[in-house]
């Protein structure tokens, strides 16, 4: 079922976890492209030049129709899906996780590697602030200063926040319509007479 709001990070943070001499690093961040977690990982495979696997995952957009994983030259399915796995259950959108690890001699086996990605994940998200924003419908509004009253009260009754109000004998404005709301409230302001209304961008 379509929802307007979804969970998300605050800000990025991390946990460690040690098995077997092998040293596992976890980041889990708010991520809202891939350019931008392309950026994020390139950041930490700089700061960690040195170590033996970065695995990641990730949930772009606010239903999580963007998603990835890797497993980086680990066996097939034990770093990847369960740094995803962790992602899910968390209910998190937009957001990304890279692991880290320095091999330590010693081999975990499948079972053991599943374990340490998903164990390093779920400390790193157990160490989070979770957030819960809304989505919403950017519209550029126009309309004549006659019609003024009806589309001010429209806007009120729905709780509609607006920006960039610029009152003349044309007036315009910026509304901000959360997206559960735009199949109801558009055709409703395309019905006040002289209003024009055109979509913007979504903000997530």
């Amino acid at each position: 079922m379509f929802s307007d709001t979804y969970f998300t990070l605050k800000e990025m943070t991390m946990a460690t976890f040690r098995d077997k001499g092998s040293k596992f690093i976890g980041y889990v961040f708010p991520c809202y492209s891939v350019d931008e977690f392309k950026q994020k990982l390139q950041e930490y495979k700089n700061e960690y030049p040195d170590a033996t696997h970065h695995c990641w995952a990730y949930r772009l957009n606010y239903d999580a129709s963007i998603f990835a994983m890797n497993d980086d030259g680990e066996p097939n399915y034990t770093a990847g899906k369960p740094i995803f796995g962790q992602l899910v259950s968390a209910q998190l959108c937009n957001v990304a996780a890279v692991v880290i690890r320095y091999f330590g001699g010693t081999l975990l086996g499948v079972n053991g590697l599943i374990h340490a990605y998903k164990e390093t994940t779920r400390l790193a998200i157990e160490n989070a602030q979770i957030i819960q924003k809304q989505v919403f419908d950017l519209y550029a509004m126009e309309f004549d200063y006659t019609a003024m009253n009806e589309v001010m009260k429209t806007l009120k009754y729905h709780e509609i926040k607006l920006k960039d109000l610029n009152v003349q004998e044309k007036t315009s404005c910026i509304i901000f319509i959360p997206a559960m709301q735009v199949n109801v409230l558009v055709p409703k302001l395309e019905k006040i007479q002289t209003v024009k209304i055109d979509f913007i961008q979504k903000i997530q």
